[in-house]
């Protein structure tokens, strides 16, 4: 974990394809830990291509949830709605956009619904400042 330092730039926190966090199946999965401790807000992003969801009636939900000092998680801090098609899906969340303070640690949940569901390609990144 970094020295948390409050960092006025943006930075790159988490990006699924640096992280190996990219194929997902019918259920829910959760990344490992993201360093969230030098910022007071983030910005989730998934990108989804075109053909990347399979199986019928596919959706796909991306959370950040907290982890606190004890380990516990805190769910769905920032979280998209459910996404049915390709695009560009972000939501922001923190001190300034919803009041929001963020613990030192966080993780990615990715849930896929619908039959036989698959997604493929996804680009998942976490942006803070």
């Amino acid at each position: 974990m970094s020295n948390p330092v409050y960092a006025p730039n943006a930075t790159t926190l988490f990006n699924s394809a640096v992280n190996g966090f990219e194929g997902f199946a019918a259920g829910s999965v959760a990344s490992g830990r993201v360093d969230l401790s030098a910022s007071t807000d983030v910005l989730l992003a998934v990108t989804v291509p075109a053909g990347a969801l399979s199986g019928t009636n596919p959706a796909i939900t991306v959370q950040l949830d907290g982890i606190d000092p004890a380990g516990n998680t805190i769910p769905a801090m920032v979280k998209t709605a459910a996404i049915t098609a390709a695009g560009t899906y972000t939501v922001s969340g923190g001190l300034h956009s919803s009041g929001l303070v963020l613990p030192a640690t966080g993780q990615l949940t990715v849930t896929m619904t619908g039959a036989g569901a698959a997604a493929v390609g996804i680009e998942i990144s976490v942006t803070g400042r």
